[in-house]
């Protein structure tokens, strides 16, 4: 699945965002729910012992890396 917890978090955060901006904009009350939701997801995890230490600078190293990736087949 995932090689660990930073990479399920840039995971995550590119889902959401995807599916955020699938939902229309004057649906407002709609991504609120969804966003809801997903922090219901996350703090059930944190409950049951489901989480992993926290290093933002590597969840931002890999996200810039999946950036230029992206960025770099599109441009190919």
């Amino acid at each position: 699945m995932f090689s660990d917890a930073a990479d399920f978090v840039v995971n995550l955060l590119y889902n959401v965002k995807a599916e955020s901006e699938s939902i229309p904009s004057s649906d407002a009350p709609a991504k609120l729910a969804h966003l809801r939701a997903a922090i219901g997801v996350g703090i059930e995890q944190l409950q049951t012992g489901q989480s992993a230490e926290f290093d933002a600078e590597d969840i931002i190293a890999r996200g810039r890396a999946r950036l230029a990736a992206k960025q770099a087949a599109t441009h190919a």
